[in-house]
């Protein structure tokens, strides 16, 4: 009786274990949607002109994927903004830094 017992709880104590990791995985997932989001909104409020000014400080410290995220954001928030077609030609020189030849021949 006692075996069985012991079986149970050690049983027991498996599945709260895997609960507890369950949802410390749920946690983890759930920030980094919550950041990409923010980070997602920050571009929408931003103007074309502070876009390309963060996007040109990325490129020239050779921070090209902050540098291609700040050229997309003004491509897509802003594309009838003149600043649009200088952001495209830089985001093709970002394009070859990186090698990402592909996306660049677009």
């Amino acid at each position: 009786m006692e075996n069985r017992f012991e079986a149970i709880k050690s049983a027991c104590a498996g599945l709260c274990a895997l609960k507890r990791l369950r949802l410390v995985v749920i946690a983890f997932v759930s920030s980094f949607m919550i950041i990409g989001c923010a980070s997602t909104l920050e571009l929408r409020s931003m103007s074309a002109r502070e876009l390309y000014v963060h996007g040109m400080t990325a490129f020239r410290d050779a921070d090209y994927n902050d540098a291609e995220k700040y050229f997309k954001g003004i491509m897509e928030e802003h594309p009838l903004d003149p600043l649009a077609v200088e952001a495209q030609l830089m985001l093709g020189d970002v394009y070859f830094l990186t090698e990402k030849y592909e996306d660049g021949a677009v």
